[in-house]
This record gives structure tokens, C-alpha cells and sequence, in this order.
């Protein structure tokens, strides 16, 4: 894959994660207000992207991006917040994601960070 072509195909992996969020948050069977599951999705996908803009660089490898979630994961793994698991859920659904990339990438590729989750 390209570089332009993994660029896309990471900012697919939040964009899924991102309208998972947006279909729970629009559903009360997920919860009533602010107790609703979708925004401790949100703030699983809003937690990684902030922790790979904060790295500061332009590009990264997959290897760094799937370390940096994973971090990002166990550092917020006793939110009070996700009390149902739906934010863990999801830092997991972006490994997968990730690792598929991987898969048919390699762990080295690399991708534009803020072309692939710079973008709210």
C-alpha cells in the first residue's frame, strides 16, 4: 500500500469507530443522556487520536500507532464513565483495525497521522 493509501485506510479505521459512537449516541436503547454507551465510544476514539496528534509528528509507522492506542487504552482502562465496557470495546476495535493493516501493510508502513486523524 501506498502511503496515501494507508492514510485512508487508517482514517477509515477511526471513521467506523467514530460512526459507531454517533449511531449509539442517536439511540436511546443505549442509554438515557449522558449515560448513553456511545459516548464512552466517543471518548475511546477521541483519547487515541488525541494521544498520536500529541506525538507531534507527521508520519508513523503502524507498529507506533497500534503502541500508542494500546497505551492510551490501559491508561484509561478504569474509567468510571465506561462502566459497561463499550470505551474499552473500542480501543480494541482500533487495534483490530490496525492489526488488519498490518496484515496487508506490514508493521513498518507508514501513514500520515494528521491526514488520517487530524481531522475532527
Amino acid at each position: 500500500m501506498t502511503r496515501e493509501e494507508l492514510t485512508l485506510a487508517v482514517r477509515q479505521v477511526f471513521a467506523t469507530e467514530r460512526g459507531d459512537a454517533n449511531s449509539k449516541i442517536g439511540n436511546s436503547y443505549w442509554g438515557p443522556g449522558s449515560r448513553n454507551v456511545g459516548y464512552a465510544v466517543l471518548s475511546a476514539v477521541i483519547a487515541s487520536r488525541s494521544a498520536l496528534l500529541a506525538q507531534g509528528e507527521s508520519t508513523m509507522t503502524l507498529a507506533e500507532c497500534r503502541k500508542i492506542i494500546e497505551a492510551t487504552r490501559i491508561e484509561n482502562g478504569n474509567d468510571p464513565d465506561d462502566e459497561d465496557g463499550f470505551g474499552g470495546a473500542t480501543y480494541h476495535g482500533l487495534i483490530r483495525g490496525i492489526d488488519a493493516l498490518v496484515d496487508r501493510a506490514g508493521a513498518d508502513a507508514s501513514f500520515s497521522v494528521h491526514e488520517s486523524v487530524g481531522r475532527g
